[in-house]
């Protein structure tokens, strides 16, 4: 381990995976808390635990430590000790470090690999920073299982609840970019199968036409969230760089120009909103290193003072902060990340982080344990309600308003043009969810949209799309 490693973990909270100490010792109880620790950390996906004395655990001030691991208990060696009673032979270690003239030891315990980690017969794990029997808790004991058996969930190695996919826009986009897809073998170049299956997994499902994932972007009418909202955008439902491109088309709308008129000389300076070059950084990185075992889309909000990009799931193993901040690139999905670069989305140049910072600091960015938010502040406040595009999204709260007046009928088919006007793809089982209608009653309502000339089906069923002819508050 590395010392700028060591020192990422000091400036961590003690979790399932790290515990600090001062200068405890209990041979014991150490090899409980190996066990503990090792388990733990393959729950959480990561390679390593780490038990790290020299720390006081509330304030992780560095105040050293006199804990000797080279000392003997009952005349063996501490490590050997360790080693006998440990099941399956783990190769944990022990290291010595100074930081600020004061001894540190760091010991390094490997996440268990295919078979539970074993202290004298008994199996341990972290429940919250406490050393737990694991068979006090059987679900744990299933779930970490399965997780040993069919490794770490991933949008990789986690099947898509959908096989009946489609890509076709997937392979319009290659196209369009001018990158080449083998029509036989894309879905396995590209990575789009549980390994050693021909299953379709969560990247192929997040890539595909046919998928439901929604990502929404919240407009509010003031700086928080507490404040009223003025509008709600629905993206998504279909290949998610369709949904990258909607999403920042939607916000450069929001981009508006100021005249700067201060020590004015001859030209007057112009004032964009916001950087639109971070903004586009900010999108991508929120997009390509997102969480997405969970089906979780990263979530936007736009206040009259800045926007906020929010992903799920925070740095990947072994990536620290201040190499984040640096630019070094670690994707959370390598597959992922080289179909970004395929497509001349992203370079993984590590330029984007390192361009947010420049322009606004540091303090934009949040790390948390379970998500990274990247907020774009403004270069003055924006009030709504002005710009053509919004009133488009003002005539939509009005027609919400004259909905409640439909009768149930047209209630369903003012339902439908909506989401075709949010979402041009959307099919018919779709459909059938959100109107809670069987097939045949969605397709009556269709047939009879599109007869009085309130739709129109452009292309085919299959990769076709609708287009809205009249607008939702006529009826």
């Amino acid at each position: 381990m590395d010392q700028e490693y060591l020192l990422e973990l000091i400036n961590s909270e003690e979790c399932e995976w790290i515990e600090f100490k001062e200068n405890w010792f209990d041979k014991y109880e150490l090899g409980c808390y190996i066990s503990a620790l090792s388990n733990s950390a393959t729950e959480n996906g990561e390679d390593y635990a780490y038990f790290i004395w020299g720390i006081q655990d509330q304030t992780h001030e560095i105040i050293g430590t006199t804990f000797d691991y080279n000392k003997n208990v009952n005349n063996e060696p501490l490590k050997h000790y360790l080693a006998r009673l440990l099941s399956p032979s783990i190769a944990f270690t022990f290291e010595t470090f100074s930081l600020d003239g004061k001894k540190i030891v760091c010991l390094t315990i490997p996440a268990a690999k295919r078979i539970m980690t074993e202290f004298d017969k008994n199996r341990y794990i972290r429940i919250g920073s406490s050393k737990e029997l694991l068979r006090k808790y059987p679900e744990r004991e299933i779930d970490l299982a399965v997780t040993l058996k069919n490794g770490y969930p991933t949008i990789i190695n986690t099947p898509s609840r959908i096989q009946d996919l489609d890509f076709s826009d997937l392979k319009a986009y290659y196209l369009a970019k001018g990158a080449y897809v083998h029509p036989d073998s894309f879905e396995e170049n590209l990575g789009l199968f549980v390994p050693n299956t021909k299953k379709y997994n969560i990247l192929a499902y997040i890539l595909s036409n046919n998928n439901d994932i929604s990502c929404r972007v919240s407009v509010f009418s003031g700086k928080k969230k507490s404040d009223s909202q003025y509008s709600l955008n629905d993206f998504g439902r279909k290949c998610i760089f369709l949904t990258i491109d909607q999403i920042l088309n939607f916000l450069e709308s929001f981009n508006i120009t100021k005249l700067d008129e201060k020590n004015r000389i001859v030209e007057r300076k112009e004032i964009s909103l916001f950087n639109s070059s971070c903004l586009r950084e900010a999108i991508l990185n929120a997009f390509m290193h997102n969480d997405w075992v969970d089906l979780n889309a990263p979530m936007i909000s736009v206040f009259t003072d800045r926007i906020e990009i929010l992903s799920y799931g925070s740095l990947p193993n072994k990536q620290t902060k201040s190499g984040f901040f640096a630019g070094k690139s670690k994707p959370r999905c390598l597959e992922l990340a080289e179909i970004f670069v395929k497509l001349k989305i992203s370079e993984r140049a590590g330029r984007g982080v390192p361009k947010i910072v420049d322009t606004y600091g540091m303090d934009v960015i949040e790390i948390a344990e379970d998500y990274i938010k990247v907020t774009i502040p403004y270069a003055f406040e924006r009030a709504f309600g002005n710009s053509e595009s919004e009133q488009k999204v003002s005539k939509k709260s009005e027609q919400k308003k004259k909905h409640q007046f439909l009768s149930k009928t047209d209630k369903i088919k003012w339902l439908i043009l909506h989401e075709m006007e949010n979402d041009s793809s959307i099919t018919t089982s779709q459909l059938m969810e959100i109107t809670d209608l069987k097939k045949t009653a969605v397709q009556n309502y269709l047939k009879d949209l599109t007869k009085n000339g309130y739709i129109k089906r452009i292309g085919s069923k299959r990769s076709g799309y609708w287009k809205v002819i009249k607008q939702t508050f006529e009826f």
